[in-house]
């Protein structure tokens, strides 16, 4: 009795099963062609790194193309060291580089990354060359390093925490229960 029954949830199911495969397709087709898409990737990275005639020039590329990351981690370590040990001239020497007009930047940043900026260059700064060097960009630089000179040449006087205190004056009700607690 309940043969024609299952029989017909089974033949439901495979039919369903073959909707399922046709649409999303089989699991195991799947992973058989992505293993042997990673094999071939393997075999590729296996015929590059196994050259047996290496020169000394392409050494030297190798090296240099491995130089971009370290060196760039190295400078960022370093300014945060700069700013940390001397903000003065930190800040100076931010501010300074403030007074570079935006197309050098584009080709200085083009050399250090050993791309070739010609296109960028062709497109983006010889339209905004004219604008970057007008007379009133250049006032503005101008003021910009009288500021930066200005800023070099004051003097920071240190002082203790009382003295810091004393000079700042404050109208919070909170910071004034507070140091009335203490």
């Amino acid at each position: 009795m309940f043969g024609w029954i299952t029989e017909g949830v089974t033949g439901i199911l495979k039919g369903a099963n073959g909707i399922v495969k046709t649409v999303i397709g089989s699991t195991e087709q799947r992973e058989a062609a992505s293993h042997v898409e990673n094999l071939a990737g393997l075999d590729q990275y296996k015929a590059e790194y196994t050259q047996l005639m290496h020169t000394k020039f392409d050494s030297f590329v190798n090296g240099v193309n491995r130089l971009m990351r370290p060196s760039a981690f190295f400078t960022f370590m370093c300014l945060l060291w700069y700013a940390l040990a001397d903000p003065k001239g930190f800040t100076i020497t931010i501010a300074s580089l403030a007074l570079v007009p935006e197309t050098i930047w584009y080709i200085i940043g083009g050399m250090i990354t050993f791309l070739f900026p010609s296109r960028i260059l062709e497109k983006k700064i010889f339209a905004d060359a004219v604008k970057d060097f007008s007379v009133g960009k250049a006032k503005a630089r101008l003021e910009l390093a009288k500021e930066i000179d200005e800023f070099a040449n004051d003097t920071f006087i240190v002082g203790t925490d009382e003295d810091l205190s004393e000079s700042i004056k404050t109208n919070n009700k909170s910071i004034e229960l507070w140091k009335a607690t203490q």
